[in-house]
């Protein structure tokens, strides 16, 4: 299989989970960017006269704690309500931290409590603004008057605003501050003194996928040997015009990869009986348009291709040996199956028998003339008409040193039987078959006296030992 392909493909194309991705040669990269989006955030304090002593400087520590949450693009806006309300800092960045510490410091307690217009002023003000989030967060001791805060805060969780609430003091609850946050869709806080400070949360921070697909120039890098480029010369390829971003897997091949980044431009590896193939960029898109003035770019494109095809093993591996004038062809088969081999002589089209010697070993054996050259095709005969995968040959019989001359001309096999105390059988008569005095017959018959020596000079041994012992007894 032969996979490629730029923006279409791999995972820019949505080919990151398929089924297909898990036969590459390659994965794809899904490269994800952090984002923390941007929030306006409108603190409203009560600055009442029962917000007085601690409660007051626990509302400021909360404040500040939020305000230290958003980052330099954040807005952030106070809000103070104490019978009326007032903007104590406007909308502006989160950056202008100076003013806005000093807004929450000149705060003091004192007034009535009066919370709905300070919610209003706060919904206003937040529609002028264009951020991902909006929340309010009203912090307050929970004493506030009646009004239509259901409707107005409904209102506002439907444009995308959120209404958190915050009770400060001790040994407070307030039932109406869980109603507006439930009402606001936020979170209801109680701070009860200054050791259990909440940490507010005002957005979600959510991650982005990054193009996958990398235009521009990009030189690269040929690898792999003449057995996937043939007669063509990779490293004359010029730059590419973009690539899809992707990891060779553990096991491949790359062949070709972008210089300097190590991405993988063109690898392939084995997968089940077949070979897998991947190009990371279009082989006649806009990835690949500078290598249209590439004159050996089809040439390379259909050696991998080609490559990549016949890459399936022959069920057969093939050994040709010669011994004179005999010849043995073995055949062992390379996976479980039914095949059979078969073979001719390329010279004079004679088909060759094979002898199945084992399950997966077959043996033909036929005899030439040592002086000619013998080239045989073999392969499978799996189908009729099958044609052989395989030339073997073998060189004519005298180019081969040690047949050369006849074996008993090339070494005296009589003397060396002679010097060594062994012996030598000529098969040509069947007077050889003799042994030869002082050869293999006469050590025998040494061999043979030696062990009479020794039973003689046993039995002498154990007649001693019973003459002894009848003596004693008639001694006793």
């Amino acid at each position: 299989m032969f996979f490629g392909g730029g923006r279409g493909a791999y995972g820019p194309g949505g080919w990151h989970e398929a089924t297909a991705a898990a036969l590459l040669p390659v994965e794809s990269l899904q490269k994800e960017e952090k984002r923390d989006p941007s929030t306006t955030l409108v603190i409203i304090i009560d600055t009442s006269g029962s917000m007085g002593g601690e409660r007051i400087q626990l509302a400021k520590e909360v404040a500040r704690l939020a305000m230290m949450r958003l980052l330099p693009h954040d807005k952030v806006g106070i809000v103070e309500f104490y019978g009326a309300k007032r903007w104590a800092a406007p909308i502006q960045p989160a950056s202008n931290s100076i003013d806005l510490q000093r807004a929450i410091n000149r705060m003091d307690s004192g007034g009535g409590t009066v919370i709905l217009p300070a919610i209003e002023e706060a919904y206003y003000g937040m529609q002028n603004v264009n951020t991902r989030y909006k929340h309010v967060l009203v912090l307050t001791d929970g004493g506030v008057e009646t009004g239509a805060f259901e409707p107005l805060l409904r209102r506002m969780a439907d444009d995308g605003m959120n209404v958190s609430t915050v009770l400060i003091g001790p040994e407070a609850h307030s039932e109406f501050l869980l109603n507006l946050a439930n009402w606001g869709r936020g979170r209801f806080y109680n701070v009860p003194d200054r050791f259990n400070l909440p940490e507010i949360l005002l957005k979600q921070p959510t991650s982005s996928r990054l193009p996958g697909y990398k235009p521009g120039q990009f030189p690269v890098r040929a690898r792999g040997g003449a057995g996937w480029w043939g007669e063509t010369d990779p490293h004359a390829a010029p730059p590419i015009g973009g690539f899809a971003e992707t990891r060779a897997r553990p096991g491949a091949e790359v062949l070709m990869e972008i210089a300097g980044e190590g991405a993988p431009l063109l690898a392939s590896w084995h997968h089940g009986l077949g070979r897998v193939t991947a190009l990371t960029t279009e082989a006649v898109g806009a990835g690949a348009a500078p290598w249209r003035a590439w004159p050996e770019y089809g040439a390379a494109l259909a050696r991998v291709w080609t490559r990549t095809a016949a890459h399936e093993r022959p069920p057969f591996a093939f050994e040709l040996e010669r011994r004179g004038a005999e010849l043995e062809l073995r055949a062992m088969r390379r996976r479980p199956g039914t095949e059979l081999p078969m073979a001719r002589l390329f010279d004079g089209d004679r088909a060759l028998v094979f002898d199945q010697r084992a399950e997966s070993l077959f043996v033909a054996r036929w005899t030439a003339s040592p002086d000619i050259e013998v080239r045989v095709l073999a392969g499978s005969a799996a189908e009729p008409n099958a044609a052989p995968h395989r030339l073997l040959s073998t060189p004519r019989a005298g180019e081969y040193a040690e047949l050369a001359v006849p074996p008993r001309a090339n070494f005296d096999l009589e003397h060396a039987a002679e010097v060594t105390g062994g012996d030598w059988l000529d098969l040509a008569g069947a007077a050889a078959n003799a042994p030869r005095s002082g050869g293999r017959a006469a050590v025998l018959g040494a061999s043979n006296w030696t062990a009479w020596c020794f039973l003689a000079a046993l039995l002498v041994y154990l007649g001693d030992v019973f003459h002894r012992r009848r003596n004693r007894r008639r001694v006793a």
